[in-house]
């Protein structure tokens, strides 16, 4: 039902309990259904507004969830055929056949709206570079260039140059993608995020560059008609940010999803490192001779999800030391190699 609903909180509790969980990712229903098939369905309730903007990130969600119940799934479960014949992927592919098609023609609607605004901001900003505010010398040399929101004006004119052709750049790069479901996971919709935010900035560059070329012809007037500027002049840039926070929530999700999953990396190589500085320091035999007098139980194939034990683990990843320890012992090698 978790499942079927998309009761993420739920799901996560069922999941923390591995005797639960393996229990039911075992089971097959009379129709020859895993929880895998129930995942492929098409989902009878919305998913959260805030996390689907659109078609494409309806369809994102969809393939999370197909994704979060295969990893507690035994890995050949994946290819299993109910009594139609289909495999949990073929039966979602035919369910969100409608939600692909609508949303490869949202996204690219969206891609080829936004593009056009990108290349005319970068077009506006590429001018603005060559026209300097209060004109030029006779060198060529801009008069106003002691000004310090001559500076200003410089600055926010490349950044917006240079954020709208990024943007630009992005958007076309999802329009020449293949849109096929993978693409849809994580790269189109990041892509978009990504292609949202660079737009948003660079539309903030050039109203700051319009407001300091403007401060900078009347900047003999009083100081709260120059306040009266910036405001009004980042009112347009407000508006279209609000109107577009969905989307800009979910590219600071991918970003948090993307900072979390480096920082776990970090922490992973750093324990690999740390290990590795311990095996090398104190040999990988006695630390193997170590581990199975401290767990026995090591010895036993338990692993109910992948059906590995330590011998399984040894010949995966070269352990030449660990497989001439488990050789050696003739009471635990022939019980690991027919398992």
């Amino acid at each position: 039902m978790a499942i079927k609903y998309r009761r993420l909180a739920i799901f996560n509790i069922l999941k923390k309990s591995k005797s639960i969980t393996s229990r039911l990712a075992y089971r097959i229903d009379i129709d020859g259904n895993t929880i895998l098939h129930h995942a492929a369905h098409v989902s009878s309730h919305p998913v959260d507004a805030q996390r689907s903007s659109g078609p494409a990130f309806q369809l994102q969600e969809e393939l999370r969830w197909m994704a979060r119940v295969e990893r507690i799934m035994p890995r050949h479960y994946a290819m299993h055929q109910n009594n139609q014949g289909l495999t949990a992927q073929k039966l979602f592919e035919n369910e969100h056949a409608k939600v692909l098609k609508s949303a490869k023609v949202w996204i690219k609607e969206t891609a080829q709206s936004c593009s056009t605004v990108a290349a005319l901001v970068a077009t506006v900003a590429y001018a603005a570079a060559f026209t300097a505010p209060g004109g030029n010398d006779n060198n060529g040399v801009p008069v106003l260039k002691h000004s310090p929101f001559f500076v200003t004006f410089a600055v926010s004119d490349i950044i917006s140059l240079i954020f709208s052709l990024t943007s630009l750049c992005t958007f076309l790069s999802i329009l020449t993608s293949p849109f096929e479901y993978e693409n849809f996971y994580w790269s189109l919709p990041f892509r978009l995020h990504l292609g949202f935010a660079l737009l948003f900035f660079s539309l903030a560059a050039t109203m700051v560059t319009f407001t300091a070329a403007v401060v900078l012809l009347i900047h003999h007037q009083k100081m709260w008609t120059t306040s009266l500027i910036y405001v009004v002049a980042l009112l347009p840039v407000s508006m279209f940010g609000l109107s577009q926070f969905p989307l800009y929530n979910g590219f600071r999700q991918c970003v948090k999803c993307i900072s979390k999953k480096i920082g776990e990396t970090i922490i992973q190589l750093q324990l690999s490192f740390k290990r590795k500085k311990e095996a090398d320091r104190e040999g990988i035999s006695k630390i193997v001779k170590k581990m199975l007098k401290s767990h026995p139980q090591a010895k036993e194939p338990h692993d109910t999800v992948t059906h590995q034990n330590i011998l399984h683990m040894a010949i995966k990843h070269r352990r030449l030391a660990i497989f001439n320890i488990i050789e050696k012992s003739t009471s635990i090698a022939p019980k690991l190699a027919y398992y």
